[in-house]
C-alpha cells in the first residue's frame, strides 16, 4: 500500500493486516477477539468486525456515518455530500450476525451526537448479546473514564465462558 494520503480502504487493509497477524502468531479463536473503536475508529472497528466476523465489537462514541456527522454540523453541513469517504459504521453493523455489540456514549457529547448511538443500538439485529452503556455524565473525551468500570465488566459477560479464564496449562 505505500506511502501516500490515507484512505478508507487502507485503513481496512491495515484492519486485515492486524486481524491476520493476530490470527497467525497467537492462533486465537474469532470469538474470542475484541474489536474496539472510538470516535472516527467506530466506522473500521465496525468493518473489522463484519469482515472477520468477532466476537465483541466495541463502539465508544460512535456515528452512524462520517457524512451524517458532517450533515448535523453548523455551516460545514451543506459540504457533507462531497466527502470523499464515509466511513459507514450503520452499514456494517446492519451485516453484523453473532458479535455481541456493546455501545458506549456521553450523553454531553458535543462531537458525535448522542442520538447516533441510539440509532446504532436500534440496527443491530444479530444473534449476539448487544449492550448500551450511555453515560449521561461523559462528554466525547472524557467517556472512557467515565464508563470503565461498566465497560469492563460488559466485555467480561460477552467472551466465551472459557475465554475469561486465562491461559491455561499444558500440564
Amino acid at each position: 500500500w505505500g506511502s501516500g494520503w490515507p484512505s478508507e480502504e487502507k485503513f481496512q487493509h491495515d484492519a486485515g493486516a492486524a486481524y491476520a497477524l493476530l490470527r497467525k502468531e497467537e492462533s486465537i479463536d474469532p470469538r474470542k477477539i475484541i474489536v474496539i473503536g472510538s470516535s472516527i475508529g467506530t466506522g473500521i472497528a465496525a468493518y473489522t468486525a463484519h469482515a472477520y466476523q468477532v466476537g465483541v465489537l466495541v463502539l465508544l462514541s460512535p456515528y452512524t456515518s462520517l457524512r451524517n456527522v458532517v450533515a448535523e454540523m453548523p455551516v460545514v453541513g451543506a459540504l457533507s455530500p462531497f466527502l470523499r469517504y464515509d466511513f459507514p459504521t450503520q452499514d456494517f453493523l446492519s451485516k453484523i450476525n453473532d458479535a455481541c455489540l456493546i455501545i458506549a456514549h456521553g450523553r454531553r457529547d458535543s462531537t458525535i451526537p448522542f442520538s447516533h448511538s441510539e440509532k446504532l443500538s436500534s440496527l443491530y439485529s444479530g444473534r449476539g448479546r448487544m449492550l448500551f452503556l450511555p453515560s449521561s455524565e461523559a462528554g466525547h473525551n472524557d467517556l472512557l473514564a467515565r464508563v470503565n468500570p461498566e465497560l469492563a465488566q460488559a466485555m467480561l459477560r460477552c467472551l466465551p465462558d472459557d475465554a475469561s479464564q486465562g491461559p491455561r496449562s499444558s500440564e
